[in-house]
């Protein structure tokens, strides 16, 4: 008895493995026809999972009678039980997610959002000149007759009523706050004056003016002999940049 008892083990263990088989099939979209890769195969009757290849094919260990689930992203999943049939063709249905429409409403008219962009505040101006929004009055340039139209929107408006306002409203606190200053210098030199001393021509004014870069606490600070010398001084330097002028000179 004790001999036959591992025999007969032994022999049911074979017997389980000749049952067992190496399942194979491929997997292929039923309206196309064509091959799906990544489909998981799992065996739920013996709970062993595989995945198809890039060609569609699969191969999983099974027993007759045991249930295979095909399951993959954008398919509905589907079901069979294995029989004595090998490399079988299985059809996976595309599954179509239907998405209603979306409607997105805007909380204000275009009216009601042009006046609230209006109504804004601007940034705080960083040199505290207490500047105030100028009134936008929109203008159209369109004239009878014309094919021309002023087209703006609401972020135009806004820019075109505060940021070229507070940029004119700071040049204009600048050149206020440097009047006695500017009053100073043009008593000490001005275009005449310069143009005097170095016969210089009216087409070369603008490049020696911004060649000899004079600050104003310089024109300020100094007395009116050295701007002169070194006005003198500068134009011996600028003629030897251009060398054109000073032949002319010549």
């Amino acid at each position: 008895m004790r001999r036959i008892l591992p025999t007969l083990l032994c022999f049911l263990a074979t017997t389980q493995i000749f049952a067992q088989q190496l399942f194979s099939g491929k997997i292929i979209d039923s309206e196309s026809k064509v091959a799906i890769s990544h489909v998981y195969i799992e065996n739920t009757t013996r709970h062993i999972i595989a995945e198809s290849n890039s060609s569609g094919f699969f191969d999983i260990f099974t027993h007759p009678g045991d249930t295979l689930v095909f399951s993959s992203i954008g398919y509905f999943w589907a079901k069979h039980i294995v029989t004595n049939d090998n490399n079988l063709i299985f059809n996976l249905s595309p599954q179509i997610y239907e998405i209603g429409t979306v409607t997105k409403y805007f909380p204000y008219s275009y009216e009601e959002l042009t006046n609230k962009v209006l109504n804004m505040k601007p940034i705080q101006d960083t040199f505290h000149l207490n500047l105030e929004q100028e009134k936008y009055l929109p203008i159209n340039n369109h004239q009878p007759g014309q094919l021309s139209y002023t087209i703006s929107g609401a972020i135009t408006e806004f820019y075109n009523s505060t940021n070229r306002h507070a940029r004119n409203a700071i040049k204009a606190a600048e050149l206020l706050s440097h009047k006695e200053n500017i009053l100073i210098i043009n008593k000490k030199i001005n275009k005449k004056m310069i143009m005097e001393m170095t016969n210089i021509p009216e087409s070369y004014f603008d490049k020696f003016i911004a060649f000899c870069n004079f600050s104003d606490e310089f024109l300020v600070h100094t007395s009116d002999f050295q701007i002169i010398m070194t006005v003198c001084w500068e134009y011996e330097r600028f003629l030897d940049i251009y060398p054109e002028l000073k032949n002319s000179l010549n």
